[in-house]
Parts: C-alpha cells; structure tokens; sequence
C-alpha cells in the first residue's frame, strides 16, 4: 500500500465526483505527506517533464493542493 513510504502519513479515499461532459465518476483521494506544497509541486513538474521528454503526455497537468477540507472543495468538484 501507499502508507508504506517513509514519507506518506495517509492516502485514503474522500469523495466521489460525477457529472462532467462525459457523465464519468470519479474517486477524489486525500493524500498527507511530510513535504511542504513547495517541494510537491517541483516533484509533480520534474515527473511530467520527465514523460513529455520522453514523448509522453502527462494523465494530469496540474497538482491541486488543498489545505484541509472548505467549501472550495465543493466549489472545486
């Protein structure tokens, strides 16, 4: 699992997303781990470069960080 990795304090399931111009669901995760959002974002960016050198295309073009849980997250699903 997930949890295995010195530096993830959880990673568990949260919502669940329907509509969108498909009518897809989709399962939003909570992720908690011991990096500021700073150093996420620069490892999230290094990863896609890394797959568009090499002829990739990323699943996902941004990293959405959320502190804890608000109407945002609403506003966002």
């Amino acid at each position: 699992m997930f949890n295995e990795s010195p530096y993830v304090k959880s990673f568990a399931p949260r919502f669940l997303k329907s509509k969108g111009t498909y009518d897809f669901w989709a399962v939003m995760f909570e992720l908690q781990v011991d990096f500021t959002s700073n150093e996420l974002q620069m490892m999230f960016d290094k990863h896609n470069q890394g797959l568009i050198d090499k002829g990739e295309h990323p699943e996902f073009e941004k990293c959405k960080m959320q502190r804890g849980l608000s109407s945002s997250l609403h506003v966002f699903c």
